[in-house]
C-alpha cells in the first residue's frame, strides 16, 4: 500500500474520461452531495470529462429542490432510480444492476470508475465490469458507516443490513480497488488497515470565488448563523442554551437557524420543543432548507458562523462541508475541537474553536466573539486564507492530479508536496 503526499499541475494527467457514481440530492442537497459536487467540478477544473450517475437519491433534501436529470458545475448528472423518494433495499439492488448493465453498454468510453460512499451491493458488480473492461476504479469515503453494527440484532434491525453493506464493502472491495480517496485522517488510518493500495486524503473542497463575501463590519446587535441538518450531529441545543445565558447576562444579538431534516424524528422534536419554550422571541428567526444560492446569501448577512459538532464517530470520521464555505466566505467561524476540524484553523487566528462541547464551552466562545467584535473581521481574512489553501479548487486539483498521474501510468509533473 502507498500513501500518495504529492501533487502536481495541470499538465501531470491528460484528459480522463471519468463517471461517478454515487447516491446525492441533486442538484441542490448539501453535506454528502455538496462534496460530491465540489469533487467532481474540481476534477472537470482539471480539463477531464465527468458525468455522475446517482443511483438514487438520499432523501436528506426537499424533493422541491431536486432534479432527475440535469448539471452542477456544467457537468451532466442523471438519477438513475427515475425517483426523487429514496426506495428500500430491493429497489435499491434493481438500480445497482441497472447501473452496472449501463456502465457495461458505455465502457469503452469510461478511462476511470469512481464509486463515491456506495455499499456493496452498488460496488461490487460495478468492480466486477470494471476490471472485465480494464477500467480503473477508485472508492472514495467521507465517514464512517459501519459503526452502525451491533450484535443485539433485535435492535439493529434494517440498521444491521446497511451496516453490514458497509462492513462486506471495507473488508472485501478496499483492497481491490485501484485507489481510495478519503476526507479525514481518521479514514485515512482505517483504510490503511484494510489494505488500500493507493490511499490519498482529500478534504473537504470548496470554491472559493463563489462564497467568498463583501467585507463589513460586524453589526451591532451581531447576528450569528447555523445552517444545515438539524439532526444531532451538531450542538443546536447547546448554543440554544448558551445563548439564552449570554441574553440574561445582557449581551444583545441574533441568531439565524437555517435546518432541515425529519421533523418527526425525537433529537429535532426535542429541539423544537426547546425553542417552543423559549416563547416568541424575536432574536431567533427560523428557516427551512434554503437553495444553494438564497444560502449564500445568508451567510454574506452574517456576521458569525457556527460550525459547533458533537463528539460522535461519524464527526470524528468525517468532516464538515460548512467548514470549508464559511471559512471561505471570510465570515469569523466558531467551531468545535472534533475529529480534523482544528487541523486546518488556529484557535483566535483564523477560528474561534470550543475545546469542549458542552452549555460552558459554547457560552464561553460565543462571549469571546461578543467582546472582541472589532477583531473578528481579522479573524474572518484568515479564515478565507486558510480555506484557500487548504480546500480550495487549484490546492485540491493539485492533489488530484498526483493521484491520476500514478493511476494511469504517467509521469509525474512536478516534485511531491508535504501533506497538510
Amino acid at each position: 500500500m502507498r500513501t500518495l503526499d504529492s501533487s502536481g499541475g495541470p499538465e501531470a494527467s491528460a484528459r480522463l474520461r471519468i463517471l461517478m457514481v454515487t447516491m446525492a440530492d441533486m442538484p441542490e442537497g448539501g453535506g454528502r452531495t455538496s462534496r460530491l459536487k465540489t469533487l467532481a467540478g474540481c476534477l472537470a477544473r482539471r480539463g477531464h470529462a465527468v458525468r455522475i450517475w446517482s443511483e438514487m437519491v438520499l432523501g436528506q433534501f426537499p424533493a422541491r429542490l431536486m432534479q432527475i436529470k440535469g448539471e452542477v458545475e456544467g457537468i451532466p448528472y442523471e438519477i438513475l432510480s427515475g425517483s426523487l423518494e429514496r426506495k428500500g433495499i430491493l429497489r435499491q439492488l434493481q438500480v445497482a444492476w441497472r447501473a452496472t448493465r449501463r456502465f457495461w453498454k458505455i465502457r469503452r468510453e469510461v478511462d476511470l470508475l469512481w464509486l463515491n460512499e456506495l455499499a456493496f451491493h452498488d460496488m461490487f458488480p460495478l468492480m466486477v465490469a470494471a476490471a472485465l473492461s480494464g477500467v480503473k476504479v477508485v472508492l472514495s469515503y467521507e465517514d464512517e458507516r459501519s459503526e452502525q453494527w451491533t450484535w443485539k440484532f433485535w435492535k439493529g434491525g434494517l440498521k444491521n443490513v446497511t451496516a453490514l453493506n458497509y462492513i462486506l464493502a471495507d473488508r472485501f472491495l478496499t483492497k481491490r480497488a485501484d485507489a481510495v480517496v478519503v476526507i479525514s485522517t481518521y479514514l485515512e488510518r482505517k483504510y490503511r488497515r484494510f489494505g488500500a493500495r493507493r490511499l490519498m486524503r482529500v478534504p473537504t473542497i470548496v470554491d472559493p470565488a463563489y462564497w467568498r463575501c463583501p467585507e463589513k463590519e460586524p453589526a451591532r446587535p451581531a447576528r450569528f448563523l447555523y445552517s444545515g441538518s438539524l439532526f444531532g450531529g451538531y450542538a443546536i441545543s447547546e448554543i440554544l442554551t448558551a445563548m439564552v445565558r449570554l441574553r440574561q447576562e445582557g449581551f444583545s444579538f441574533f441568531f439565524h437557524c437555517v435546518g432541515g431534516g425529519n421533523y418527526d424524528s425525537p433529537s429535532v422534536k426535542a429541539m423544537m420543543q426547546q425553542v417552543r419554550q423559549l416563547g416568541p422571541e424575536e432574536w431567533i428567526v427560523w428557516k427551512e432548507v434554503l437553495p444553494l444560492e438564497e444560502l449564500r446569501q445568508e451567510i454574506c448577512r452574517a456576521d458569525i458562523l457556527l460550525c459547533i459538532r458533537v463528539q460522535t464517530k461519524r464527526a470524528e470520521s468525517g468532516l464538515a462541508t460548512k467548514l470549508s464555505e464559511y471559512l471561505a466566505s471570510g465570515r469569523p467561524v466558531v467551531v468545535s475541537d472534533v475529529g480534523d476540524m482544528c487541523r486546518y484553523v488556529e484557535d483566535g487566528e483564523s477560528a474561534l474553536v470550543v475545546r469542549h462541547v458542552t452549555v460552558e464551552g459554547i457560552e464561553e466562545q460565543l462571549r469571546r466573539a461578543l467582546q472582541q467584535l472589532d477583531r473578528l473581521q481579522a479573524i474572518g481574512r484568515q479564515g478565507r486564507l486558510a480555506a484557500e489553501q487548504h480546500f480550495g479548487y487549484a490546492a485540491i486539483g493539485k492533489k488530484l492530479d498526483g493521484l491520476l498521474a500514478h493511476l494511469m501510468g504517467r509521469a509525474h509533473a512536478s516534485a511531491p508536496q508535504k501533506e497538510d
